[in-house]
């Protein structure tokens, strides 16, 4: 009588398969996680940028008006919906009697990282 020959993977064939994937597999799930953050990051720092810009491009606006009128508050909401993220920003207009006005927009927001700032300067005539 001939033993008919079984085919298959015995159970320790498979445990050394899992291994080895779990083995590869892990750092590339850790390398997702840090793409995430990376690009989370760059989408809030881009729109730090655009509001920046904005603000800056709102005193360049003005610019035929008088320093104390450019020094003037400038009423601006930051309209941004990006989770769990808000937007706050100072805005510095001086001149050193140069004839040159130097306007610096800073835009400050809190993100998982801790606080962050960007920052953006100008000069005008």
């Amino acid at each position: 009588m001939q033993c008919a020959r079984q085919e298959g993977y015995s159970l320790i064939e498979i445990l050394a398969a899992v291994a080895i994937l779990a083995i590869a597999v892990l750092p590339l799930m850790g390398m997702f996680t840090a793409a995430l953050r990376s690009a989370h990051f760059a989408q809030i720092t881009s729109q730090a940028a655009f509001h920046g810009q904005a603000l800056v491009e709102d005193v360049v606006a003005a610019s035929g008006s008088t320093l104390s009128a450019l020094k003037a508050s400038f009423e601006r909401t930051l309209p941004v919906n990006i989770p769990n993220t808000q937007f706050a920003f100072t805005r510095h207009i001086d001149s050193h009697g140069t004839g040159l006005i130097r306007v610096t927009v800073v835009i400050y927001w809190t993100d998982g990282q801790g606080a962050r700032q960007y920052r953006v300067v100008t000069l005008i005539e």
